[in-house]
């Protein structure tokens, strides 16, 4: 086969050169002159082509590469037009293939060297990444060791033993103080950890020798206590003697005309007081006297009812003994009349005609009275309330706070006064088919735990009632002191009230302002509502679900305006305000509806005005008026740092007043509600 192929090509030139003869007459063929391209060669046995290709210039070898691939095309080139010219003989078209198989070849050898030198590039990029990988692999390795190290010295920084809480005395008075045998200062001065346990020795020694002085102070404490008691059971003996005595006196007084012996000595009145408010009477004149000038004391009511009351419970007990056995001795059920109800009823709710009036003054002249009476057959005080005070500024919302009923409730934590606090009182009830207390407070009073107290009753488990005026000097002080900041506080309010009605928050002004200056948003809407209508709405079911809301509270719906935007705010106002703070409920009505349980920026506003209203600097009754205010400046903020939607005037709908130092921090992109004071800019917690 390949004998034919080269017979084949040796006839086609033989072919192509007699043609070319026949038509050499008068034309002439110009000979390509081609220099060949020197290519070395080595025959030694340890050639090696990647050694070449590392010591050769690539850049000659480009050259090299471009010039011969030009030379190629040329000798090509000249094949070509010889072979279609016809001029050609066969010697030329040789001596041309013999140039291009040297080019070709030398194109081969530049082509291979390329590739080689490539691939060398490549493995060096390899190892270097390989090289990069172990030395960055080395490095994390060294940052994840540093890390453990500083938890670790973190960890042993903060490492706290127990001898750190132990308050011990210092070097110097430990080396002074404590025998050598427990400091061994040539020991302990050299080495701290020595000076720690011999310092820790010493406490303990000092505190098994404070200990046996305090067990000496207790036993000499309780002997003194109890001749105390011994003193003041000899002298509480002597207050009926004495009574007695100055009753005796009264006439030589009257006919003497001598003046009062005493500020704190009982009045006639006085003395026909019951034990309770007797009790009272005189633990208040005692308190008015000795350190509250604006405490006022009276006794109102019929002596003489008081005296024929004491006389028929005097002279007739075994009457009222034999009366009442008859009425627990089983009878046929009869149905009882109307006026034998009512007559029972008034009975077991009967009065004693003498009663006891506190008048409490304010400084800013405000005033309260309170009237005690006692009830004989349930052996309970009860108190009436009469607000005597005008406060001058009247709202609307405002109106139920100096409600006699609500002006006192929950004066001590769950005491509203409903329910009568002595337990037999149930029975008594139950046995004349009443209900309880609670129906007949209109009539009798509300009949407060702290009215007890005043009075000096307590009841042990055996329900009956024992007087204890240790008791009631104990309680005066405080209870006048809640009653009195309990009006000071509605007061208070009512003034706030009236301001958010008027559209103003009533803020106290102070240097530097607590709230911005120029609040942007303002109040439009206040109203009181119900419990239950603070419990319908949607937005406070996650306040009283946490913590309840008690029906004593008092619960106001105010509302927020600016422009389109509007907010609803709840109030629950607990009754011994400003301690608990109010709990303010948030809902934002613009472009949707947002809530705290939707919203992570309202659940911020609402945490802002509840949580960190210490913040305010303000500790007084004001603080309803600086949450509202806060609150305004808090809406400014979230309107203007929301998406700025263009009116129709080409402005934008909320423009920026506040400053702030960032206008979102985080992920959730909450907004910055925290107002700095000192420079008056709005930044994040």
């Amino acid at each position: 086969m390949a004998d034919k192929r080269r017979k084949g090509r040796s006839h086609k030139v033989e072919t192509v050169t007699r043609v070319a003869a026949e038509r050499s007459e008068g034309a002439k063929i110009a000979k390509v002159e081609v220099e060949p391209v020197p290519v070395r060669i080595k025959h030694t046995f340890g050639y090696n082509e990647e050694t070449e290709s590392i010591a050769r210039n690539p850049e000659k070898d480009a050259e090299l590469f471009s010039s011969a691939s030009r030379q190629l095309a040329a000798v090509m080139s000249d094949i070509h037009t010889l072979k279609t010219s016809g001029l050609s003989n066969n010697a030329a078209v040789e001596e041309r293939k013999a140039q291009a198989c040297v080019l070709f070849t030398t194109l081969k050898k530049l082509n291979r060297i390329a590739h080689t030198r490539c691939k060398n590039a490549r493995d060096n990029t390899h190892e270097a990444k390989l090289r990069g990988d172990i030395k960055y692999l080395a490095l994390q390795n060294l940052l994840y060791e540093q890390l453990h190290l500083q938890r670790e010295i973190s960890r042993c920084l903060e490492f706290r033993s127990r001898h750190d809480d132990i308050t011990l005395v210092n070097e110097e008075e430990f080396f002074t103080n404590a025998p050598v045998s427990i400091s061994r200062p040539e020991v302990t001065r050299q080495d701290s950890h020595q000076c720690m346990l011999a310092r820790l020795d010493w406490e303990l020694e000092q505190r098994k020798k404070l200990t046996a002085e305090y067990s000496e102070s207790v036993g000499e404490q309780e002997r003194v206590t109890k001749e105390i008691e011994e003193k003041r059971e000899q002298l509480q003996s002597l207050q009926p003697q004495l009574s007695a005595i100055l009753q005796a006196m009264e006439p030589l007084q009257k006919t003497l005309a001598t003046p009062d012996l005493s500020p704190l000595e009982p009045t006639p009145a006085a003395c026909s007081l019951p034990s309770p408010l007797y009790c009272l009477y005189v633990q208040a004149s005692a308190y008015a006297c000795a350190c509250d000038k604006r405490l006022i004391v009276r006794v109102a009511g019929n002596v003489e009812e008081a005296r024929n009351l004491d006389k028929q419970r005097d002279t007739s007990p075994e009457e009222e003994s034999e009366s009442e056995q008859e009425e627990d001795a089983p009878q046929p059920r009869r149905r009882t009349t109307q006026d034998q109800q009512v007559s029972t009823r008034h009975h077991l709710l009967m009065l004693h005609p003498l009663c006891v009036e506190l008048e409490i003054n304010c400084q800013d002249g405000s005033q309260v009275t309170l009237t005690f009476h006692f009830l004989v057959n349930l052996g309970v005080l009860t108190v009436r309330v009469q607000t005597c005070c005008t406060p001058k500024h009247s709202s609307l919302s405002g109106s139920d706070l100096m409600i006699p009923s609500a002006l006192l409730c929950s004066l001590y934590p769950g005491d509203s006064g409903d329910e009568s606090p002595n337990p037999a009182n149930r029975y008594q009830f139950n046995k004349l088919g009443l209900t309880s207390l609670a129906d007949y407070i209109d009539d009798v009073g509300r009949p407060y735990l702290w009215a007890q107290w005043l009075g000096g009753i307590k009841f042990p488990p055996k329900c009956q009632a024992v007087t204890d005026q240790d008791l009631s000097s104990s309680s005066m002080r405080s209870t006048v002191h809640r009653i009195r900041r309990r009006l000071s506080a509605r007061i208070a309010l009512q003034k706030q009230f009236s301001a958010f009605e008027r559209g103003s928050f009533a803020v106290p002004v102070s240097t530097p302002p607590l709230v911005p200056s120029k609040l942007l948003s303002h109040l439009s809407h206040w109203v009181s509502v119900s419990h239950a209508e603070y419990e319908a709405l949607s937005y406070t079911r996650h306040h009283w679900e946490l913590c309840p809301s008690p029906p004593t509270s008092l619960y106001y719906h105010g509302c927020l305006d600016r422009g389109p935007a509007q907010m609803h705010i709840a109030v629950w106002l607990d009754c011994n305000y400003p301690k608990p703070p109010p709990i303010l409920s948030l809902h934002l009505m613009w472009e949707g509806q947002h809530t705290a349980q939707d919203d992570i920026n309202i659940l911020a506003m609402e945490k802002e005005v509840n949580v960190f209203w210490a913040d305010f600097g303000c500790q007084g009754s004001e603080i309803l008026s600086l949450q509202l205010a806060h609150l305004a400046a808090c809406l400014d903020v979230y309107l203007e740092t929301s998406d700025i939607r263009p009116s129709h005037k080409g402005c934008t709908a909320f423009p920026r007043d506040k400053m702030l130092l960032r206008v979102t921090r985080g992920p959730s992109r909450v907004k910055p509600f925290h107002y700095d004071t000192q420079h008056g800019v709005f930044s994040h917690r």
